[in-house]
């Protein structure tokens, strides 16, 4: 028994301590002479007393139980994970029954585990830097172009529809000089979660630069892309950025582009392109408004 790496208890079936090995007595820091006579029980934080009694009722009925649990440590504020193992002993020669329990020390499992999901929670961190923008939180222009690509080769394959939406806030000059740099940061913040919120889950938003974003809209026709940009222009339209000097009214204007199922072939370059023409001409026509590139009405 002391030659094995678990720690070893043999308990009556009232849970009392009949025999240990030496791993058992160097898991709690209490020699395995001094352990014997007591409450199996007691070497259990309170937290912890609950299930392993449950685990105890269910060895005694002949069920072989596994539980991950904790030991109360060597110092009172230690407490050490162990897989614990409860086995039912019955000798029919000398009717004589008991509970196995078999303790394993998950001590540097747990803490392994521990240092791989930090390393997972840190290169996350670190993929989300790359991809997004520090002041938005949305995407950030390299990580659309990277999508644009793949969903308009994704398209053309399986002839779906694209569409492409640019984003641009009307006279954010003008909201900087009245209201400061700050609500200005606000503004773009405001504007960047409402579209995330509006979109599908498919869809990405992202920051193009200063004051505009684009949006990608996969598996997309021009009949759902119109609706869609109606509900971001009034939603932005509707909400407001209180600062110290002020509530900022805020609109946008937005130029779509849309590669019908099944179109000609077009380039990520030249569908921007039809954005970004349909955009100009909503703000030459009066902003706060949407046009759809070789669309006869805006």
């Amino acid at each position: 028994m002391d030659a094995i790496e678990e720690g070893v208890c043999f308990l009556t079936e009232d849970r009392v301590i009949l025999f240990t090995n030496v791993q058992a007595g160097e898991l709690v820091g209490i020699p395995s002479g001094d352990l014997l006579g007591k409450d199996f029980l007691a070497l259990f934080p309170e937290d912890c007393k609950a299930e392993v009694e449950e685990g105890f009722k269910r060895a005694k009925e002949g069920v072989k139980v596994r539980l991950n649990t904790r030991l109360l440590g060597p110092s009172s504020s230690r407490e050490i994970p162990i897989l614990l193992r409860l086995v039912r002993y019955e000798d029919p020669t000398f009717t004589a029954t008991g509970i196995y329990c078999m303790m394993l020390d998950l001590t540097e499992l747990v803490e392994a585990l521990r240092k791989q999901e930090r390393l997972t929670q840190r290169n996350k961190r670190l993929e989300e830097m790359v991809v997004t923008c520090p002041l938005t939180g949305i995407y950030n222009r390299r990580y659309f172009e990277l999508r644009f690509s793949e969903e308009l080769a994704r398209a053309r394959r399986y002839g779906h529809g694209v569409g492409v939406a640019m984003v641009d806030i009307d006279n954010f000059k003008d909201i900087n000089d009245t209201f400061g740099h700050q609500a200005g940061d606000q503004v773009l913040r405001k504007v960047a979660h409402t579209l995330r919120d509006t979109v599908r889950t498919t869809d990405i938003v992202a920051r193009f630069g200063g004051d505009e974003f684009v949006l990608l809209f996969p598996e997309v026709k021009k009949e759902g892309i119109l609706p869609l940009a109606v509900r971001l222009r009034q939603r932005i339209q509707n909400s407001e950025v209180g600062t110290p000097r002020g509530v900022a009214q805020v609109t946008v204007s937005i130029g779509l582009a849309c590669l019908e199922p099944g179109g000609e072939p077009i380039s990520t370059e030249e569908l921007l392109r039809h954005a970004d023409e349909a955009l100009y001409t909503a703000k030459e026509g009066g902003r706060n408004r949407i046009v759809l590139y070789g669309h006869p009405i805006d």
